[in-house]
């Protein structure tokens, strides 16, 4: 009886041992992202969330990434840890907001144009860059960009009428590339 019981216990140690392994590949191989970096998508609506403090009328014109120290592994998954936000209001008043390591850092309010056909609408974007980064690497063998314009770098705004997210790098003759996308569609527009 005793025997059957210490093989009992041991199937179950054997067991619970193999779960535990298991768990822990897993859990070793499942992406994990820096907080600190943000996508399009996520700098967009951190940046309009301190842009309505400002100012409730608060609408996005332009977000760009800003360059870092992380040089060329920035942006390589669509992510990056540095972004500016232009917004702007009916009323002719404008800002940056200024975003650093998954925060807002500042919001530099200043003045121009009210223009509504450069409003970035939220819902025409179903696509983000770390899609975007993917498909430009591959389709367009886009390379990371070095010195000033370092990694990949993402712009949204609107061009002739439609909302577009840009992936910009180099080409293979180490050139600037921009590969501009439909925010909507995920479509190559140049």
């Amino acid at each position: 009886m005793k025997k059957k019981i210490y093989t009992l216990l041991g199937i179950v140690i054997i067991f619970a041992c193999a779960f535990v392994i298991q768990r822990n590949i897993a859990d070793s191989k499942a992406i994990h992202f820096d907080p600190q970096q943000l996508t399009v998508m996520e700098a967009l609506h951190a940046g309009m969330l301190e842009a309505q403090k400002w100012d409730s009328g608060a609408v996005p014109l332009y977000l760009t990434s800003v360059d870092d120290e992380l040089g060329k592994k920035s942006g390589q998954d669509g992510r990056r840890r540095r972004w500016n936000l232009q917004v702007s209001t009916p009323d002719h008043k404008r800002a940056v907001v200024s975003i650093r390591d998954g925060i807002v850092e500042k919001v530099y309010p200043g003045v121009g144009p009210y223009i509504p056909e450069m409003v970035v609408s939220s819902e025409e974007i179903n696509i983000d860059s770390p899609q975007l980064v993917i498909k430009s690497k591959q389709e367009r063998n886009l390379l990371p960009g070095i010195d000033w314009a370092n990694g990949y770098h993402f712009v949204l705004q609107v061009l002739n009428g439609q909302s577009t997210i840009t992936v910009v790098g180099l080409d293979n003759s180490t050139k600037l590339q921009q590969i501009i996308y439909d925010s909507s569609s995920g479509e190559i527009m140049n």
